[in-house]
């Protein structure tokens, strides 16, 4: 038994290894050639070209935006290998034999080309016939092209579906967590955060080019995934930017700048809903809003950061979670951003997904640590709007609250409390004094009563307390402890005294008529000389011995 389980152990590592430590990728000669002019159907000028005119990998120059395909010269040597291009925007390969005829072409435009690779991997088979393929992309680079042996690219595929499955994973998880507080706690900011997480997965498969696979065969063409796509672009900018604004409190920091950020949201929703309708209508000015949506997310980001770096700077805890937890994603997002805008950036795939579970992580505990700041804030509210400010004791809404719930139910007591000359306590011995005199009664009664008991201040020197499941006999017990308590704990020199009316509930009884009862019970235990306990049934009251 323990060998088998240190078997399955090693097995466990041995594979864990296995993905961290990828085996290298197969050398081979392959080359290049890149021409605007020449797309993927000019085969004929492409195989008259000259050996001059194909470069290795490394000599070809990177032209991001400026072309959409790019042709490869396979060796004959490469038979049964795989062409891989990596993190390709909606890429489709074409391949040729020497004679120029189209052999086969894998798009993920159409899933019955596809066979099942992971969401960054973009394959080719090389059949013995093929000698140029051509990859039809939004900026194709050579240095994403790659030719593998079968066994390194499954483990490489199962490398990426493992970090895309613990990413997709704890970003859903974290959304789940936001969902759950904001469900709670009635606040916000963790909607914002759900929000975000979700939209900001959806961003993440768009912009790999991996949201298609997830829709529906219907829904898979071209128009409507790169509308969905910018859609969740936009919905996750605008969250996240939400969310880090109520995170860190900059509304009432920095108002101005706030405002400039509410300005640019505002230019990149506007400028979103143009590019879906360039995207319908009139592709041929799709670039403008495209890169007004970027500066404008990008600009917001930076104004975001600056805010919470100089937070930072003066010690403010949230802002400094936020930077810790933000900063690799937003770094990414903006160099995304910028290469958006032209420039030669490319954001790898596994680099994007580790930088956002990374975020997931510190910020789900930053959430966590949030919520549960939320909660004791609120239920310090709670207790204070509950407490009278003087005692300690509940409040008289509070009070009547409990009484509302215990009126009607069977048995249960209410005792109606009040100091014995208390007027001439305070005119003697003054205001200052008096209230001493009321805490110190609060206190015994809070000594005397259980844990279920609720007990309250009505009102000046009056006091309410409700025993639940107690009958008018035991309620007088407990009632006499009470006042046998006071009577004998002076406050400085001064003794204190106290009647008490009691009551018990009955059935459909209002609380108004329940409390009458025990006033009315209270007032013969003034008239028969205070100091006592009289109940408003036939018991005879009692007093001190």
């Amino acid at each position: 038994m323990q060998r088998s389980a240190l078997r399955q152990s090693f097995g466990f590592w041995q594979w864990l290894l296995s993905l961290l430590c990828l085996p290298s990728i197969a050398s081979a000669s392959l080359l290049f050639f890149a021409d605007p002019a020449r797309n993927c159907g000019a085969i004929d000028e492409v195989r008259a070209l000259p050996d001059s005119a194909w470069q290795p990998r490394e000599r070809v120059p990177d032209q991001p935006l400026l072309f959409v395909q790019l042709w490869i010269k396979v060796d004959p040597s490469l038979a049964q290998r795989i062409l891989v291009a990596r993190d390709q925007t909606t890429p489709t390969w074409v391949a040729y034999d020497a004679a120029g005829q189209e052999l086969s072409r894998v798009s993920v435009f159409d899933p019955d080309t596809l066979d099942g690779h992971p969401p960054g991997f973009h394959a080719l088979a090389l059949a013995p016939k093929l000698r140029y393929a051509c990859l039809i992309s939004v900026e194709p680079k050579a240095t994403d092209v790659h030719v593998v042996e079968p066994g390194v690219l499954r483990a490489w595929e199962i490398r990426e579906r493992t970090g895309l499955g613990l990413a997709a994973g704890a970003m859903l998880a974290m959304a789940s967590l936001a969902l759950a507080f904001a469900l709670r706690l009635r606040e916000s900011m963790f909607i914002w955060y759900a929000l975000y997480s979700l939209s900001f997965l959806g961003y993440l498969l768009h912009y790999f080019d991996s949201l298609r696979a997830l829709l529906p065969r219907a829904l898979q063409d071209m128009p409507f995934g790169t509308a969905l796509g910018m859609t969740l672009t936009c919905f996750a900018a605008l969250t996240g930017i939400r969310f880090a604004i109520q995170f860190n409190e900059l509304a009432p920091r920095w108002p101005g700048i706030v405002k400039w950020i509410e300005r640019f949201l505002v230019l990149a929703l506007i400028s979103t809903l143009l590019i879906l309708i360039c995207q319908q209508w009139a592709r041929a000015w799709v670039a403008t809003p495209t890169m007004a949506f970027n500066a404008a997310v990008g600009v917001s980001l930076l104004l975001v950061m600056y805010a919470a770096l100089r937070d930072a700077f003066e010690g403010r805890y949230p802002a400094r979670i936020y930077l810790f937890g933000w900063l690799p994603i937003v770094v990414l997002v903006l160099l995304a951003v910028i290469g958006g805008l032209g420039v030669n950036i490319r954001v790898p795939v596994l680099a994007m997904f580790a930088a956002a579970v990374f975020e997931c992580l510190v910020l789900g505990f930053a959430i966590a640590e949030r919520a549960w700041r939320f909660r004791i804030e609120r239920d310090q509210a709670r207790h204070d709007a509950e407490r009278d400010a003087l005692t300690g004791s509940l409040n008289r809404a509070a009070l009547m609250r409990a009484l509302e719930m215990a009126a009607g139910q069977r048995p249960a007591t209410l005792l109606y409390c009040d100091l014995d000359h208390f007027k001439r306590i305070n005119d003697e011995r003054g205001h200052p004094f008096g209230d001493r005199c009321l805490r110190h009664f609060a206190q015994i009664a809070h000594d005397q009563l259980r844990g279920i008991d609720v007990f309250g201040r009505i009102g000046g020197e009056e006091f309410v307390a409700v025993l639940p499941d107690t009958t008018i006999d035991e309620g007088i017990r407990t009632a006499e402890r009470l006042r046998a308590a006071l009577a004998t704990t002076p406050v400085d020199d001064v003794l204190l005294t106290v009647s008490i009316g009691a009551a018990t509930s009955r059935p459909r009884e209002t609380t108004d008529a329940w409390i009458e009862r025990a006033d009315r019970a209270l007032y013969r235990a003034k008239r028969e000389g205070r100091n006592r306990v009289v109940s408003d049934g036939a018991l005879p009251g009692t007093g001190p011995v």
